[in-house]
């Protein structure tokens, strides 16, 4: 066989090879590095916009972020204003994958509508119309969506891993001492998700900068919970009247009984012949009393006095509150 020959059957081997990998499918689809050059002129746009663009100074309100904003213009310093989110056909795989991240971050107790997710899509894909990057406009768009990409981010990170409430605005005191936002930690989260190779890697990347405490990650779990609860209709109040306890019965045990379903303190009654009466106060919604009542650190007696009745009647958009500003607090 001639060195021809068997150089041609080497490279059909591996082309055969290729669309086999190709045709067995991924569970991810896997970003393709398209490093082609922008017009010169994009630089000098995109440092205007870092150096000269205060309305990005005010998207949030948490002090913490004027840290992101002074790494974001370190970050586009040390590269020479080369964009970092863009190539010459567009944004790329990661910035869509950034914006498409932002709000399933709501799990965190982030607020996601501050991150403004719908804009940032509609700004790029107004880049990505752009029938070329060789007019100011189309440069200057690019060049914004790219600053805004970046500083989202790094914003982001910051608020994962330091909170993005202020503790005196909420009118309240807790003992953590927030870090100060620095580069060190900044810049190498930036770098990954600039280099994620799937959109699951980004939001790991997003994530890892969330705290490890088994005390937080109980508490998104909790979150996720009650959230669910809330988008099922909540649950009811039990009325006020005397105290409950074993052997009532009536309407508000009714009502005591489908309050401690709703939030799975119970089983939910099974409608059978038979089944125990929902207007009774047996030994299992005693059960689920001093289990509801060890959640919410109050003495397990099994019995509703006043205090477990105040607990019991706060709404479910009120106990989210209480979980997002407890995921603050680990931050």
């Amino acid at each position: 066989m001639s060195r021809r020959v068997k150089l041609t059957f080497y490279f059909l081997v591996l082309a055969a090879i290729a669309e086999l990998i190709g045709c067995a499918g991924e569970k991810e689809t896997f970003f393709v590095s398209r490093s082609q050059p922008l017009p010169p002129q994009v630089r000098q746009v995109l440092r205007d916009a870092v150096l000269s663009h205060p309305e990005l100074a005010s998207l949030h309100d948490s002090q913490q972020t004027a840290g992101a904003w002074h790494n974001l213009q370190d970050f586009y310093g040390k590269r020479d204003y080369r964009p970092a989110w863009s190539t010459n056909v567009g944004p790329s795989r990661q910035a869509a994958a950034l914006i498409a991240a932002i709000p399933t971050l709501a799990a965190e107790g982030l607020d996601t509508r501050r991150y403004s997710p719908d804009r940032l899509a509609a700004l790029a894909q107004e880049v990505r119309n752009a029938k070329s990057f060789d007019d100011p406009d189309s440069q200057r768009r690019l060049a914004d969506l790219d600053v805004e990409l970046t500083y989202t981010y790094l914003s982001l990170t910051e608020d994962l891993a330091a909170g993005s409430l202020q503790p005196e605005k909420l009118g309240v005191e807790w003992s953590v001492k927030r870090p100060a936002a620095g580069k060190e930690s900044a810049e190498p989260s930036l770098e990954a998700a600039l280099s994620a190779k799937t959109p699951g890697e980004m939001l790991k990347n997003l994530r890892a900068t969330t705290p490890r405490h088994a005390g937080y990650q109980r508490l998104t779990q909790a979150l996720a919970t009650y959230r669910a609860i809330a988008a099922r209709g909540g649950w009811g109040t039990v009325p006020a009247g005397a105290p409950l306890k074993m052997g009532d019965g009536g309407p508000r045990v009714a009502a005591l009984r489908a309050r401690l379903a709703a939030s799975n303190d119970l089983a939910a009654a099974p409608a059978t012949p038979g089944s125990p009466a929902v207007d009774i106060y047996n030994e299992a919604v005693a059960a689920a009393v001093a289990h509801f009542q060890r959640r919410h650190g109050l003495e397990p007696t099994g019995k509703v006095g006043d205090e477990t009745l105040a607990e019991l009647n706060v709404p479910v958009e009120a106990r989210i509150r209480q979980i997002e500003v407890n995921q603050e607090r680990w931050r």
